[in-house]
């Protein structure tokens, strides 16, 4: 059950629940994709020096006045670390950015207009239909060859919602309007 449906009162129905455009996930499958290549990679670092035409272990053979490389006895497992390093954690800062998304709620009900953010703490901004003043879209030449945008609904007072990169910018305007003018 969303928090959308917990929070509904009584006589309170929803009318449409709205989607953030799927170009928000786009960069999280981008950085997925890089960490687990990094991890590829690392493991395979020990084959790939040894078919490489520059040869670490050479390297510091040759260069044994780099104190650097002195400190590291086995570079190839030091690298290795390294890489599993950075690859674990733009994986888990991906993942979080993937549940951030996941945990954005934005709805229209017959009173409310609703996001709710947050994966353990809740964030919820809302305004009542009846004080709704203004629906604003604003679409970059992208976002509109890609149907999505951002619709600022502001309120009496210093009311504001943000829809951020949702789908159909127009449609969620024309459905806000209807509710308010009805």
């Amino acid at each position: 059950m969303s928090f959308i449906e917990k929070t509904l009162s009584d006589n309170e129905k929803i009318i449409k629940i709205f989607k953030i455009n799927w170009t928000n996930y786009f960069g999280i499958w981008i950085m997925y994709i890089f960490s687990l290549s990094i991890l590829l990679i690392s493991f395979n670092l020990e084959y790939i020096n040894s078919i490489s035409p520059f040869n670490i272990n050479e390297f510091l053979i040759n260069h044994k006045n780099l104190k650097l490389f002195q400190l590291i006895t086995d570079p190839i497992l030091f690298t290795q670390i390294i890489l599993y390093i950075i690859s674990g954690y733009l994986f888990i800062k991906t993942f979080y950015q993937n549940l951030v998304l996941k945990n954005i709620e934005m709805g229209l009900t017959t009173s409310r207009i609703i996001l709710k953010t947050g994966i353990f703490s809740v964030h919820n901004e809302e305004i009542q239909i009846q004080a709704v003043e203004t629906v604003e879209v604003n679409q970059s030449v992208l976002q509109r060859l890609l149907d999505s945008g951002n619709v600022k609904i502001t309120g009496r007072g210093d009311s504001v919602v943000n829809f951020i990169n949702v789908d159909n910018p127009t449609e969620i305007k024309k459905i806000i309007g209807n509710v308010v003018n009805s």
